[in-house]
């Protein structure tokens, strides 16, 4: 009986575990690029991606264990790349306008 519910809980779909395998590579080359030039927004990026990569670890994790505490941290660290990416966008907006204020002046 304890074998067949180990079974049942432990059902990682293919296609969840591919995108954690190319989320590795992907992080390490972002942590790489964003250590040569560190800036506000290049943070607000970094962070972005590190939550990104968080929901993809957590959607396999949700497969793993039993309840809904993988769920909820899955949809937050989605939720948190949303507003993070935003963010380091709008202030490498806002960067870029003040530097083309300053060239004019």
């Amino acid at each position: 009986m304890n074998e067949d519910f180990m079974a049942q809980s432990i059902n990682i779909q293919q296609s969840e575990l591919m995108g954690l395998l190319v989320a590795i590579p992907m992080i390490i080359a972002i942590l790489l690029l964003c250590r040569r030039v560190l800036s506000r927004y290049n943070i607000m990026i970094l962070v972005s991606a590190l939550f990104a990569f968080f929901s993809s670890l957590f959607t396999v994790l949700e497969d793993i264990t039993p309840g809904n505490f993988f769920n909820l941290m899955e949809h937050g660290c989605y939720s948190l790349t949303g507003i993070s990416l935003g963010l380091g966008c709008y202030l490498m907006a806002i960067n870029k306008r003040k530097a083309n204020l300053s060239d004019r002046l």
